[in-house]
């Protein structure tokens, strides 16, 4: 078990963490299960960049908006690769 916490991972709390989340239990996940979650937070921004871009074609009045999401999710997903490079670093 490289991240036992990720397993089952249950429904947010209001504070935003769930309630078996590493980052909601008061102590600092592993190296390893860093990784994992940077690994799982830059699949969900990629995969939103990909839907938001299918969802905008051909919406009126929306491109806006969309553009500016896309944008978020683009910076996010940057960030988390230069986070992810770096645990890969910490963990060799």
């Amino acid at each position: 078990m490289l991240c036992p916490a990720r397993e089952s991972v249950g429904p947010a709390r209001p504070g935003g963490t769930s309630d078996a989340s590493p980052l909601g239990s008061g102590r600092e996940p592993s190296g390893r299960c860093t990784a994992l979650i940077l690994v799982e937070l830059l699949a969900r921004n990629e995969e939103m960049v990909e839907q938001l871009r299918e969802e905008g074609r051909g919406v009126d009045g929306a491109n806006g908006l969309i553009a500016r999401l896309i944008g978020h999710h683009e910076q996010a997903a940057k960030l988390l690769r230069t986070q992810l490079r770096a645990a890969d670093n910490g963990l060799a």
